[in-house]
């Protein structure tokens, strides 16, 4: 503290990252004692917000609908057949000043050459912002998170997405012995018999089976 005639002047310099509330009390020379000082919540937030995930929704009123029915990777981005949400997952780290935006480009391409670029931003709510991108859009999605001390992230492209163009494998075991057969050679039983069917997808799963 320094003092000029009846002025006391001090500095206080706050340094790390965090959420703080200063308190001041002082007091007269006649012993005089003034209400606690106060300060609204102060808040230093330098770290960037990160983008955590990209999740693809078909806007169709088929729900079972997968992703990999509506859109087609492509060597620059992805081809998207119908209207579409694309839903952006952020988060940040405590101390937060909160997250505020979701920055995003759509850069259209047409064999690998840029046709066009749509930029905007959406607001973050409960940690997701949701994109809609237009029916016959090709190209790819950039999009960076900022928080509302206007940190933002670098810019963040969907992963690589799956397009399962592979039909599930299906087995049949049939163990069950009979010594029966019809005229054109098929297996009789007079007892229950039990049939197991394996069916496999290792790429994009098993959405139903009927």
């Amino acid at each position: 503290w320094t003092q000029d005639g009846n002025e006391w002047t001090g500095t206080i310099r706050i340094t790390e990252d965090g959420t703080y509330v200063i308190r001041i009390s002082y007091m007269d020379r006649s012993g005089n004692n003034m209400p606690d000082y106060q300060s609204e919540r102060i808040v230093i937030d330098r770290a960037a917000p990160r983008i955590d995930r990209y999740e693809f929704t078909p806007d169709t009123a088929d729900s079972s609908s997968d992703a990999s029915d509506f859109v087609e990777a492509l060597e620059y981005g992805y081809y998207f057949k119908t209207e579409f949400t694309v839903n952006i997952y952020t988060s940040d780290s405590t101390p937060s000043s909160g997250l505020d935006r979701i920055e995003y480009r759509l850069v259209s391409y047409e064999n690998g050459a840029i046709q066009g670029e749509i930029t905007d931003s959406l607001p973050v709510v409960n940690g997701m912002a949701g994109l809609v991108v237009p029916a016959g859009f090709k190209g790819q999605i950039f999009a960076r998170s900022c928080d509302i001390a206007g940190n933002c992230s670098g810019e963040v492209t969907p992963k690589a997405f799956v397009v399962d163009k592979t039909a599930p494998v299906i087995e049949i075991a049939d163990d069950n012995a009979t010594e029966y057969r019809d005229g054109e050679g098929n297996p009789l039983y007079v007892n229950d018999v039990n049939i197991t069917v394996t069916i496999m997808d290792y790429v994009s799963g098993i959405r139903r089976i009927g």
